[in-house]
């Protein structure tokens, strides 16, 4: 049976569906992950957990529950991939150009218990880091004027490239605009210009009017696999009001999105059985804040698949499942094939 191409608008990449690639034989190793049940509550070898704080540098942020105990912590990356500098310069070394690595990592500790994930905590707790997620990333753009950009990201399980179990995301402040971002922002004015319409926007209008691959909607968020998902059970969730910046995220609006983060997620550790995975907030760059054209969005993608040769050739992703098949899968109304 022929595959199919489909083209995502938003991030211009294309994405081959070979579902017959599902019955390939494969050899499976296992998976390195260790799952919460097997960990302490407590690691005395852990950095993030309570007792340990003189292994983290200053804590810069942080909620508490109703008896005043800490929840989450924001403190400064320990190995950060890009440190501030105010001075930012170019280096020529013959045909080659360097510049300095300019910007700013924090860690966001999600809960002082070590053995805990997001699915298994209370509502309340999930917005909290909402909370402190929306708060540092304020802090960063308002304090840090050399800053362009600012990821949320969350690696979970080995093959997201995590180094710690301990529950964990960061945040990641950055003195320029990646082609990566640019390239996104670009496709979304594009289409602005021609259709008076901002693309994510049309995208989510079209996904509930179809409904094949919406998977979860709450007040404010819809959470669907897109039409052009680059890997198995990839959940996109976008804010169902126009907003191009993820700052000014509203307090109910935080516990909505909470709603959304935890329901998409336990959807996947039921359902797919816990796959490790990462998750990014993409919202504007700091020169395009203004504009009619940016719409904030989370994006959950599953590490299922291995990256090979032909991706690595050609830079197009290959999908052994079609969107619609993984959606209904993650709403409940398929059953997932065991592992061959």
């Amino acid at each position: 049976m022929a595959g199919i191409i489909r083209f995502n608008e938003l991030t211009q990449q294309l994405v081959v569906y070979a579902t017959d690639r599902a019955n390939r034989p494969m050899q499976k190793e296992e998976s390195r992950t260790p799952k919460t049940d097997d960990l302490p509550v407590r690691d005395v070898r852990c950095p993030f957990c309570p007792g340990n704080e003189g292994q983290i540098p200053e804590i810069l942020y942080e909620t508490s529950d109703k008896n005043g105990e800490w929840r989450t912590r924001a403190v400064l990356n320990k190995y950060p991939a890009l440190t501030y500098e105010k001075q930012i310069e170019d280096y020529k070394t013959g045909i080659y150009t360097s510049v300095t690595a300019c910007g700013r990592n924090e860690v966001i500790i999600e809960s002082p218990i070590h053995n805990i994930d997001i699915t298994q905590m209370p509502q309340e707790h999930v917005e909290q880091i909402i909370e402190t997620y929306v708060k540092r990333y304020k802090f960063i753009y308002e304090n840090y004027k050399e800053i362009q950009n600012i990821i949320i990201f969350r690696n979970h399980g080995a093959d997201s490239g995590t180094s710690l179990v301990h529950p964990h995301s960061q945040i990641a402040g950055i003195a320029f605009t990646p082609k990566y971002i640019t390239d996104k922002e670009t496709a979304a004015k594009n289409h602005y210009e021609k259709q008076n319409h901002c693309l994510i926007c049309d995208m989510v209008e079209y996904e509930t009017q179809e409904n094949e691959r919406m998977v979860y909607q709450n007040k404010a968020f819809y959470c669907f696999v897109p039409f052009a998902a680059e890997v198995p059970f990839e959940i996109w969730i976008a804010p169902k009001a126009h907003e191009g910046e993820f700052l000014n995220l509203g307090d109910k609006d935080q516990i909505e999105l909470a709603d959304a983060l935890k329901t998409s997620l336990t959807r996947l550790t039921i359902r797919i059985n816990d796959p490790d995975y990462n998750y990014v907030i993409y919202s504007g760059s700091r020169g395009e804040k203004t504009r009619g054209h940016l719409h904030w969005y989370l994006r959950i993608r599953p590490r299922t698949e291995k990256t090979a040769g032909f991706e690595i050739g050609t830079g197009v992703h290959i999908n052994p499942n079609l969107p619609e098949s993984d959606a209904k899968i993650l709403r409940g109304e398929a059953s997932i094939l065991p592992d061959r």
